[in-house]
C-alpha cells in the first residue's frame, strides 16, 4: 500500500489482532502488507504462552474512511482490540463486558477494571460469551 503521512489528522487508526499458526507467518505478513497501511510500519509479534505454535500479530492500521467496516474481512482471523498501555494488556470490548458481568452483575462501562490482574494478557471471548485470557510474550517488533 502507499505510504501515509503518519502525523496527518485525516486518518483514523484501528488496532487489529490477527491469530495465526507459526507456519503461516510469512504469508500472513505479506497479506497484511498488501491490504493495509500500517501506522509507523510496525507489527508486534506475540506468542501464546500456552500454545507455542500460535502467534498473535497486533498492528495499527490507518483508515481514511471511518465508514469502511470491510477492513476486518481482508485478513482471516482478525479482530479489533484495544490496549491498556501501562499494563501491556490487550482486550476486546466483549471481554470487558464479561469481566464487569462476572464482577458486578452487569456490564456498565464505568466500573473500574483491576488491570494489574491482566498484565501481558490478551482478553477476548469465546464466541462473545465466556472470557478467554491469553498470556502473551512479545517475540519481536517487525519493521515493515
Amino acid at each position: 500500500m502507499s505510504d501515509f503521512d503518519y502525523t496527518s489528522e485525516e486518518y483514523s487508526t484501528k488496532l487489529l489482532c490477527t491469530f495465526i499458526e507459526r507456519t503461516q507467518l510469512i504469508r500472513v505478513l505479506d497479506n497484511i502488507r498488501g491490504n493495509f497501511n500500517i501506522s509507523k510500519g510496525k507489527i508486534f509479534l506475540l506468542s501464546d504462552k500456552e500454545d507455542p505454535f500460535r502467534y498473535i500479530l497486533t498492528y495499527n492500521i490507518l483508515l481514511d474512511d471511518d465508514n469502511d467496516d470491510n477492513y476486518l474481512n481482508r485478513v482471516n482471523n482478525t479482530i479489533i482490540i484495544h490496549r491498556k498501555k501501562e499494563y501491556n494488556a490487550l482486550y476486546t470490548l466483549d471481554a470487558l463486558n464479561c469481566i464487569n458481568l462476572e464482577k458486578y452483575g452487569n456490564n456498565n462501562e464505568h466500573y473500574p477494571i483491576d488491570w494489574e490482574n491482566y498484565q501481558n494478557v490478551l482478553l477476548t471471548t469465546n464466541k462473545g460469551e465466556k472470557l478467554k485470557k491469553i498470556n502473551t510474550v512479545l517475540e519481536a517488533i517487525l519493521e515493515l
